[in-house]
């Protein structure tokens, strides 16, 4: 299991300690120094099932200063968030072909015990 996490972030700490306590084999990816390629945002999509504006933080300054259009394209939301990692919505949990955006304590339980193995 992956976890892309960031430690200013106390819902991604929440995240951390619940996949840790679960998870034996965790990679985390601190994903604002190591941030992804394009191939792995749109990887990433298909898993969470949601389009690339869905994955954005809009309220974050950087969004603003991208000059976001409504007629932007995927690849072009894409780059702006490859550009500016801090965009990512979090955290984000990755094990094999599913995701999810764990926000929510609810979430997170339904992720790690959907099937009872937490894969």
């Amino acid at each position: 299991m992956e976890i892309w996490h960031n430690p200013r972030c106390g819902k991604s700490r929440a995240a951390l300690e619940m996949a840790k306590s679960q998870e034996s084999d965790l990679e985390v990816r601190l994903y604002l120094q190591n941030p992804p390629k394009i191939e792995e945002l749109k990887a990433l999509l298909k898993k969470l099932k949601i389009s690339a504006i869905e994955l954005v933080r809009t309220k974050e300054p950087e969004w603003e200063s991208v000059g976001y259009d409504a007629n932007w394209t995927e690849d072009q939301i894409l780059d702006a968030l490859i550009r500016y990692p801090i965009l990512i919505e979090r955290p984000i949990l990755i094990s094999g072909k599913k995701a999810i955006i764990g926000r929510t304590e609810e979430a997170l339980a339904g992720f790690f015990h959907k099937d009872g193995s937490g894969k």
